[in-house]
């Protein structure tokens, strides 16, 4: 626990913290290293004149493999984000840890779940906050594959 890049940032304050981070100490059924995202949830305390700390790991892999099977159309993608904006899961690992872009975040922070259309990136966002959590599940679409879907259910109607 020592070489936990959040370790020399934790106050004493008594509260939980979260961290978001790829993490390769992990390992499959057959000992090989893996490099999954994790949420680490941790607590630093003191009982006598030792300082300690207690901490969890929750992968978040099976999340992505949910989200990387929705089929959002040829080129969408599914990302959970915590309340301060934080890429929490997406499909490129190196995002993970990393601010949603400040103009979309506006957008959704103050609704539990809706959509809105981005006519600067031509993309549509729809979102909604996970039950329980402060966390939201944002699906995004290009407009393209918008407009694919819209032809395709006119030939059938």
């Amino acid at each position: 626990m020592k070489n936990e890049s959040w370790l020399e940032s934790m106050d004493l304050t008594g509260k939980i913290s979260r961290y978001y981070a790829m993490n390769d100490q992990y390992t499959d059924k057959a000992g090989s290293s893996m490099r999954i995202p994790i949420l680490t949830y941790a607590q630093k305390f003191r009982f006598a004149e030792q300082t300690g700390y207690l901490a969890i790991d929750i992968s978040l892999h099976a999340k992505q493999q949910i989200l990387n099977e929705i089929q959002l159309g040829e080129n969408g993608l599914g990302m959970i984000i915590d309340q301060l904006g934080t890429i929490v899961s997406y499909p490129d690992p190196g995002q993970i840890n990393t601010k949603l872009d400040p103009g979309i975040f506006m957008n959704i922070s103050s609704n539990l779940s809706g959509s809105y259309y981005s006519a600067k990136s031509k993309q549509m966002f729809v979102y909604q906050t996970i039950t329980g959590t402060d966390w939201k599940v944002i699906v995004i679409v290009p407009y393209g594959d918008l407009a694919k879907s819209i032809a395709n259910i006119r030939q059938f109607l």
